[in-house]
């Protein structure tokens, strides 16, 4: 099952990070000064995911693929783990 972690790191941000069912980080994001401020982009991660046409999808590099989730305001709220195609990284 798909889970949500959120933890705090020592300069006192919290992140969250998305965990797949295989144990890989599919999805984090960047720090936030509070717990609530972390909760509410994960509501917003939920919200958005399943619709598809709300991720953009760009080249990291090269040789790979990634999506961003925009929230409110177009702010992105979390950034996928490289896929080694657009295909993947679609799926």
């Amino acid at each position: 099952m798909t889970r949500f972690d959120i933890f705090k790191r020592h300069n006192g941000r919290y992140y969250y990070r998305v965990i797949a069912e295989t144990g890989h980080n599919i999805l984090s994001s960047d720090g936030y000064e509070n717990k609530t401020g972390c909760q509410e982009a994960i509501r917003s991660v939920k919200n958005k995911i399943s619709k598809k046409e709300e991720l953009l999808i760009e080249k990291a590099d090269s040789e790979t693929w990634k999506f961003i989730v925009k929230g409110d305001h177009n702010w992105p709220v979390g950034y996928s783990m490289n896929f080694h195609s657009e295909k993947q990284c679609r799926n």
